[in-house]
């Protein structure tokens, strides 16, 4: 047996004894905590969505449709998310939610206590009703409309495939209403608009992610126009590579005079000095602003280029020109986006995706849960050729 066959081995073997053994540890958690605390008392609605940062923009615009809407006119409204998007929704949504719960994900799946206290609080919230706005759903995170009390449980019937058959199955079972969005293959945002339309159907919802005019934020001032650069991405092979992005970089700054600026994350500083030192122009800022704050400087931008990844649904929101760099990764759910929804982002890939009208469907049928194909295939001279597009 070979050295990487072996540690695959071993590897599944833990997985074998670990899984089972979680699996009934947070069942003792929900079971202890369903018998032993009371529900709370109260009418208030619990909007959950504990995923990440695009997961989040891209239903946030729907939110205050909703409160306002027939059905939930003068209830209160809780948000349970990922603490990562505490930042946005505390600038962007803080008068549509009378309370938040912040979530620590990697703590709630790992964390015997931590997950018990969040349980714990959820139960005596006082909730009524409680909406999963996830359409792939994860099983660690099913617990909290299981021991929220509400009388209404609704979800999305969901895509993807996060979950085995038999946990589908099961904690389908604990909800009271569960909503077809559309079919595979539909934009993310749409399958939102769906799903909140069938919630409230005497509502007009927005069309868009737009946020106009975006509301002021004081960030760092720069003489004169600005482009900004996220190479960052949630997985490496995503990642398109820092010397691509100092060509492209390089390239719109000699063609317009406007300064090159690098956002992204703590974990993206290096690469953000990096990309300065490739460059020899500009000023990084990784690291070193909230989300708000770059997503304010987003806003201010001449062009956003990005990976595919959260600054590229800031951009949708901002109204920012954007070229976005893709290996396909859930092709037609997250990337392109439509032109009816954001005409100002154009998405390009590698060479074999071309041309792509023509191979459309064949790559959403491949691509819509994974891909794997290198984002090291998208070259620099489409992406000059895609700026050029665009009028720069």
């Amino acid at each position: 047996m070979s050295e990487k066959s072996r540690i695959f081995f071993f590897n599944r073997l833990i997985y074998w004894f670990k899984y089972p053994l979680k699996l009934w540890i947070f069942e003792c958690i929900d079971q202890w905590i369903i018998r032993t605390i009371p529900a709370g008392k109260g009418n208030k609605v619990l909007i959950t969505r504990v995923d990440l940062i695009g997961d989040y923009l891209v239903c946030r615009p729907f939110f205050e449709t909703l409160r306002t809407s027939a059905a939930f006119r003068d209830r209160p409204f809780v948000f349970a998310g990922n603490q990562v998007c505490k930042n946005l929704t505390e600038n962007l949504d803080a008068e549509v939610f009378d309370e938040c719960i912040w979530i620590d994900r990697a703590k709630f799946i790992n964390s015997i206590f931590y997950r018990y206290r969040i349980l714990k609080s959820i139960r005596q919230a006082g909730i009524s009703t409680i909406i999963n706005l996830s359409h792939t759903r994860q099983f660690w995170l099913e617990s909290i409309v299981r021991v929220s009390g509400a009388c209404e449980k609704i979800n999305s019937a969901g895509i993807g495939k996060y979950m085995k058959a038999w946990e589908r199955q099961l904690s389908s079972s604990w909800y009271s209403k569960s909503i077809e969005t559309g079919p595979e293959g539909l934009f993310e945002f749409s399958r939102n608009r769906n799903f909140f339309s069938l919630i409230a159907p005497d509502s007009v919802f927005p069309e868009s992610l737009l946020l106009s005019p975006f509301p002021g934020q004081d960030v760092k001032s720069f003489p004169g126009p600005y482009f900004v650069l996220a190479p960052g991405a949630s997985s490496p092979h995503r990642k398109w590579p820092l010397e691509r992005f100092s060509e492209a970089g390089r390239w719109l700054f000699e063609r317009t005079g406007a300064l090159p600026l690098v956002l992204g994350g703590p974990a993206d500083r290096q690469d953000g000095e990096r990309l300065i030192a490739l460059m020899g122009c500009g000023e990084s800022l990784a690291g070193k602003l909230s989300l708000f704050q770059s997503m304010a400087l987003i806003a201010g931008a001449e062009i956003l280029i990005s990976n595919e990844s959260a600054p590229v649904h800031m951009a949708a929101t901002t109204g920012t020109p954007t070229l976005c760099l893709s290996q396909g990764n859930h092709f037609s759910r997250w990337n392109p986006y439509p032109e009816s929804i954001a005409p100002q982002i154009k998405t390009i890939y590698p060479e074999k995706f071309y041309p792509l009208t023509a191979n459309f469907e064949k790559l959403k049928k491949e691509l819509h849960d994974y891909s794997d194909i290198p984002i090291e295939e998208v070259s620099t001279n489409r992406a000059i050729g895609a700026l050029q597009e665009m009028g720069f």
